[in-house]
């Protein structure tokens, strides 16, 4: 058997939630665990899925870089402002 990753439940659990959160692990279990085996035994599943996960965090990453580069301007556009500002004070 492969790696096996696991996380700690503390977070996840509440007592008034305990049931819900056991019932919704084991559906995604029973939902997905044929493809999680598959993903380990056929090479050409695990290179659509792993490409899959890289089309789709290349766009998170191109969102990410907008925003980057929109507060970029906008503190671009601060600080000509504020250096305008100054100016008009010296000729004061």
């Amino acid at each position: 058997m492969g790696n096996e990753i696991s996380y700690p439940l503390k977070p996840f659990l509440v007592e008034s939630s305990r049931d819900a959160f056991w019932e919704r692990a084991l559906e995604l279990i029973n939902r997905l665990s044929t493809d999680m085996l598959r993903i380990n035994a056929d090479p050409h599943f695990f290179t659509e899925v792993f490409q899959d996960l890289k089309n789709q965090g290349g766009e998170k990453e191109t969102e990410k870089d907008k925003e980057d580069k929109k507060e970029k301007m906008e503190e671009q556009a601060d600080d000509k402002k504020e250096k305008g500002n100054r100016s008009e004070d010296l000729d004061r």
